[in-house]
């Protein structure tokens, strides 16, 4: 029988020079960069590693992540037609792990990664606390692994997109249209 394990984490996530900062009880462990003017890759480093979310076209859906060291296919992100309004998300790696990101509230302040209908990563904003903050919690069977937190960052990732489309670029992985000193955080 197997025993469940939960860890759970006060992240932050910070804001400067186009770069996101996640962390976990006051320890960096991964950075989003997004590009300027909201174009197309946007890298992640997770624990000195180094990834990058591409798609190619303007109408396609289908977001590749790649190690940006070793060049290699580490899994696709399938955005549903009308990603701002469906609230779902898969995720297939490329060994063989399938994923589903779900946002359960509007502006993606909650959200989760599912596997096979469980629950394997939880993230809730505190907004009474401060925003950009909350919990993270991990459920795992076989303990914390190396794509947990590529998970992490990811889920990150994807609550800050739809946070933009559905903000129409005023939140999320496009605030140049406001002045820094805006988002304090």
């Amino acid at each position: 029988m197997n025993k469940l394990l939960y860890y759970a984490w006060p992240y932050r996530l910070l804001y400067l020079n186009n770069t996101f900062s996640v962390y976990f009880d006051g320890r960096i462990v991964a950075a989003i960069i997004s590009p300027s003017k909201g174009r197309w890759p946007v890298n992640v480093t997770i624990n000195k590693k180094m990834y990058s979310f591409s798609k190619n076209g303007l109408w396609n859906k289908l977001i590749e992540i790649n190690d940006t060291n070793t060049k290699e296919l580490i899994g696709k992100i399938k955005m549903p037609f009308f990603s701002t309004v469906i609230p779902s998300i898969k995720l297939s790696m490329n060994n063989g792990d399938n994923f589903t990101w779900v946002a359960e509230n509007f502006f993606s302040l909650r959200w989760k990664w599912k596997k096979d209908g469980k629950d394997e990563i939880e993230a809730i904003d505190s907004l009474i606390e401060r925003p950009n903050c909350g919990i993270i919690r991990i459920i795992t069977i076989n303990g914390y692994k190396e794509t947990t937190d590529l998970l992490i960052a990811t889920g990150f990732f994807l609550s800050l997109l739809r946070r933009s489309k559905l903000s129409i670029g005023t939140l999320g992985l496009k605030r140049n249209m406001l002045p820094a000193s805006f988002w304090h955080i």
